[in-house]
This record gives structure tokens, sequence and C-alpha cells, in this order.
């Protein structure tokens, strides 16, 4: 069970507008971003941030921005968002 339930459709029109920022036109928001927009100035501040940190303009090499997916996945865990349907596990990585 998540530890803050992400919000669920229907979306207020402010938040509706940022989620479609933070995701591939066509792809419904992930449950980490619908939890982030529960606080939306927060949730601005970090799609800015986000934005630098995977923009191919920094000056990070690739290695070191993996300092950010593990930043991520620290966020969703801290929050126990739900995996997405789909998500790779730990299971499915082992068992190959």
């Amino acid at each position: 069970m998540a530890r803050i339930p992400a919000l669920e459709p229907q979306f207020t029109p402010n938040v509706e507008a940022q989620l479609a920022t933070m995701m591939p036109p066509g792809i419904p928001p992930i449950g980490l971003f619908r939890t982030f927009a529960k606080n939306l100035p927060m949730t601005l501040a970090t799609s800015h941030w986000g934005r630098y940190e995977l923009d191919r303009q920094l000056s990070l090499a690739l290695r070191e921005r993996d300092g950010w997916y593990h930043a991520i996945r620290f966020a969703a865990r801290t929050a126990r968002t739900d995996l997405e349907p789909g998500a790779p596990r730990f299971a499915d990585v082992t068992a190959a």
C-alpha cells in the first residue's frame, strides 16, 4: 500500500498541464509523478530540476547522471509508490 496515495483522474487543469509536461505525448502519468502532483509548487520545481539533470547539454557524463535515477527511485520507495503495470521487478532481472 502506498504511503502517500497518488492523485487519480480527473485532475485539475493546472495539474493536468504539469503532468503532461512530465510524460511523453499520449502516455498517462506514472504514479510517482501523480504523487508529486499533490504539491504542485514542488512538482514544478522538481520537474525543472529533472529537465536540467537529464538534458544532453548538461556537462555530466551518463555514469554521473545515474545518480538522478537513484534519487527518483529513492523518492518512489520512500513514498511507497506502487509499481506501475509492466514495470520491471528485481525478480525479473535475477531470473534471467
